[in-house]
């Protein structure tokens, strides 16, 4: 039987950020712990760039990128949206403090109450504290600006709404703020195929994917929230692509339990398969997008 019940948009984006939130609160312990470098506690992709040399630092080059985008405008009140735990954030104020920067405010917003809780525990006050707040980024809380520069590594993805993500970014940041994204993006000029389709689908169903899209889509939303684009990379070359452990996980999760691939981390497990595939055959980017406010 058909429901005459009307459709609710609102609900539906409110389902996937629970969604979202359930994702992280009942795997950042995985993936802290199976993570790509235990240690620095970050939850991103390795970059191996020409100057990385060791794997510390090929975790921590999308932040690098992103102090980057700091150092380019003298940013002093940096916004992370999605912050996880709060490592990329005590990054950036390794580097503030070598530099003796003054006022300075660093915040990060997450919707996992448990990456709150791990973030406190970590990073107690200091000479520059780290505030992780909980809370969505589709609703900023009026008083987190004005912002200098905001980021999200891995994150917007996530967003079930991404027009309502850039309106929320451009009303928290002053004019010439600058928005950086490091984030998978899909492929422009990608032939339609049944297997791309189903690989895409698992990517969305087992991260939780409220906005894969591609760069022209993305461009467009900023530019209606104010934004315009003032660099782009691609930085799908430096992902590791054709490790041992991939290739296993690749020929091992087909054959889990119908019922083991419904639980949250064998579901991202599948995804970050799918994912993978996907980039080996370039049906998604992953991408550094950097945008500046100027209106």
């Amino acid at each position: 039987m058909v429901s005459d019940a009307p459709f609710n948009c609102t609900d539906m984006k409110n389902q996937q950020e629970n969604d979202v939130s359930n994702y992280y609160d009942n795997n950042t312990r995985y993936f802290l712990k199976f993570g790509q470098h235990q240690g620095a506690a970050h939850i991103h992709q390795l970059l191996w760039a020409p100057d990385v040399q060791n794997q510390l630092e090929a975790v921590q080059y999308s932040v690098a990128l992103v102090w980057q985008q700091i150092q380019a405008i003298q940013a002093r009140h940096i916004l992370d949206l999605g912050c996880g735990v709060g490592s990329s954030l005590a990054f950036l104020r390794q580097q503030f403090l070598a530099q003796a920067a003054q006022n300075i405010q660093l915040k990060g917003i997450t919707i996992s109450q448990q990456q709150v809780a791990i973030a406190q525990s970590r990073y107690p006050f200091r000479e520059i504290p780290i505030h992780v707040l909980h809370g969505s980024f589709q609703q900023l809380p009026d008083t987190i600006g004005p912002i200098d520069l905001s980021y999200a590594i891995e994150a917007f993805v996530h967003s079930p709404d991404a027009a309502r993500f850039f309106q929320e970014v451009s009303q928290a940041s002053r004019p010439g703020a600058r928005l950086v994204l490091i984030d998978d993006f899909l492929s422009e000029n990608a032939s339609p195929s049944t297997k791309r389709e189903q690989c895409i689908r698992r990517f969305q169903e087992g991260w939780h994917l409220g906005s894969l899209l591609t760069t022209q889509q993305v461009n467009l939303l900023a530019s209606q929230a104010g934004f315009r684009q003032i660099h782009q990379q691609n930085l799908s070359e430096w992902l590791p692509k054709h490790r041992l452990r991939d290739y296993a996980l690749h020929a091992l999760l087909p054959l889990l339990p119908r019922f083991l691939r419904k639980h949250k981390y064998p579901l991202s497990l599948i995804g970050g398969d799918a994912r993978w595939y996907a980039l080996r055959n370039n049906w998604i980017q992953y991408q550094l997008l950097v945008f500046e406010k100027i209106n």
